[in-house]
């Protein structure tokens, strides 16, 4: 996967992202790890929870067995169990502490304009290997102090004629990102 967005990334000579990405990457991956941590402090063993990333987690939470499997197997095989186990919490505890930095320091900006409240919510360890403090994931939460509302209905005059410009395109100039984009605005 990083391969992949190193790949992607390459094409481009800025990368740029906003504070809505980096909220997705802490609510998405940066919560994954929390999660990890707990399976791998209640089964004591790496390999039982690779087992139930990969086995137990049921259809509905696919999203987090593909989190979750690359994450794991992100730690060098070839050690015992007891070995992996530890290998694995002490990397997921280095993400969790570095990740953010680390998304940040792949990119050249942040667009300025959106700015969620909760991608500003630092990480805070509060137990070791245990127990984090991320902030919350909904906007309503933040006593209307995110911006993301605000700017969405400042370029709602934007979509309204990005999604008509969409609509009027003959069929044979939609790609998918085009019928897609149209899906999205309609």
């Amino acid at each position: 996967m990083q391969s992949r967005i190193a790949l992607w990334l390459s094409r481009f000579s800025k990368r740029v992202s906003s504070s809505v990405a980096l909220q997705e990457f802490k609510r998405r991956v940066l919560r994954e790890l929390v999660y990890l941590l707990s399976k791998l402090d209640q089964t004591r063993s790496y390999q039982t929870t690779l087992s139930h990333a990969t086995s137990v987690l049921p259809a509905q939470q696919h999203r987090k067995m593909r989190i979750c499997v690359p994450l794991l197997h992100q730690v060098l095989l070839g050690a015992s169990d007891e070995e992996l186990t530890e290998r694995a919490r002490r990397y997921f505890h280095f993400l969790l502490l570095n990740g953010e930095r680390q998304f940040l320091q792949g990119l050249d900006s942040i667009l300025p304009g959106v700015n969620c409240f909760w991608a500003r919510a630092p990480i805070a360890e509060k137990t070791r290997y245990k127990r984090y403090q991320m902030g919350d994931t909904r906007c309503s939460k933040t006593k209307k102090q995110c911006d993301i509302g605000r700017e969405l209905t400042r370029v709602l005059p934007i979509c309204r004629e990005l999604h008509e410009f969409l609509v009027a395109l003959p069929a044979d100039r939609l790609t998918t990102e085009l019928k897609n984009a149209r899906e999205f605005f309609g």
